[in-house]
């Protein structure tokens, strides 16, 4: 049952690396847009908010897996 529980947390933290590599990735774009040309505005908007709701999934992944740590 333990080795259950460590490889559940073991995935869970395999998501959370998946979604911080995508905020990176996210970032880097906005990054390359800004410096690309002004006229992107779109699509930083859209990068930003790319961003945001993957550390907000991150956020609560982590969240979860916390709380179940806990217990």
């Amino acid at each position: 049952m333990e080795e259950d529980k460590l490889t559940n947390y073991n995935k869970r933290l395999s998501e959370v690396k998946d979604k911080i590599i995508k905020v990176v990735a996210a970032l880097e774009s906005l990054e390359n847009n800004f410096i690309a040309s002004d006229k992107y505005f779109s699509a930083i908007r859209e990068e930003i908010y790319n961003v945001g709701t993957e550390m907000l999934n991150a956020a609560y992944l982590l969240s979860d897996l916390m709380t179940d740590l806990e217990e």
